[in-house]
């Protein structure tokens, strides 16, 4: 039986943008990396300087981070290297931020998950929704986004 029909027999919502195992559904285990005080961070963000960037501060605060071009991409490595914490962009080609973060509150396993979102557009609908989503926060792209970034890591982690 395939995965989306399991789902659906449990009650469970099919994936809108393909079939992802059924591992997403299970409970997360802490990573090795925040078991020794440091988070695991995947940065979801097309824009490869602003990638870079975050990845580079967030290391230096002793962080392991990780970084992918889109939601997709991030779906699937979540599903065997689950992260403390994800950053986002809203806007990306392919599965944007919303979407992305739909599927992921879709599984149990990652209901809990803290979730910082990033955008140049922090007025825009999509933004409401992923605050419907519960985004831990939202930091729009100026002058001071890589402070307020790492300021919203800090407070969005246990």
């Amino acid at each position: 039986m395939a995965p989306t029909a399991r789902r659906k027999e449990r009650g469970g919502t099919p994936c809108p943008q393909g079939d992802f195992p059924d591992a997403l559904s299970r409970r997360p285990r802490l990573s090795r990396a925040h078991n020794a005080g440091v988070a695991d961070i995947l940065v979801v963000d097309d824009n490869p300087k602003d990638c870079d960037l975050l990845a580079e501060a967030l290391r230096r605060e002793g962080h392991a981070v990780r970084c992918l071009p889109n939601g997709r991409d991030a779906l699937a490595v979540m599903v065997n290297h689950p992260p403390d914490l994800v950053l986002t962009d809203v806007y990306m080609p392919g599965m944007d931020g919303v979407t992305f973060l739909e599927i992921v509150r879709a599984y149990l396993r990652f209901v809990d998950l803290p979730v910082v979102a990033i955008t140049a557009y922090p007025e825009s609908l999509a933004v409401t929704r992923l605050r419907e989503l519960g985004v831990r926060d939202v930091v729009s792209k100026d002058a001071r986004f890589l402070f307020k970034t790492l300021a919203a890591v800090r407070a969005a982690l246990p």
